[in-house]
């Protein structure tokens, strides 16, 4: 800090006081990537879109190539970038529950197949939940 005072040392970068105003304002806009989506290219692609919208926050996991990844489109738009936010998942992550398969309780019967909006649960044979596919969304369960 040098001989610079301590009060404008703590004063906030532009673009978080944009993003504290807009949040006074009632009118923040944010895209939450959250702590699970670590696929750079899509967040990437997603995260610009956002930006040159006027978003106010870039919410990314905290997976280094997805922070690089976006923090480099970040600098390199034409515009004030919005404040790059890292969301640190929880265990478990509220974000992307999943489904535990209670075995005794399951019959076999398939009635939670149609339901199921991203096609994680197959039959014939023991009933199997694709975790990589399983968002939580709990129709399923009935």
């Amino acid at each position: 800090m040098g001989n610079q005072p301590i009060s404008s040392a703590l004063q906030p970068s532009p673009a978080l006081q944009a993003m504290l105003k807009t949040l006074s304002g009632r009118r923040f806009f944010k895209l939450i990537g959250g702590g699970s989506l670590t696929e750079a290219d899509k967040l990437v692609a997603i995260a610009q879109v956002y930006s040159l919208s006027g978003a106010d926050c870039i919410d990314v996991a905290p997976e280094p190539s997805v922070v690089q990844s976006v923090s480099q489109m970040l600098h390199a738009l034409p515009i004030q970038p919005p404040v790059l936010m890292v969301s640190i998942p929880l265990d478990p992550d509220p974000h992307f529950q999943k489904i535990d398969l209670d075995e005794p309780a399951c019959t076999g019967c398939g009635a939670c197949l149609p339901v199921c909006p991203t096609e994680a649960l197959s039959l014939p044979g023991p009933l199997t939940i694709s975790q990589s596919l399983c968002y939580g969304c709990g129709r399923c369960v009935p």
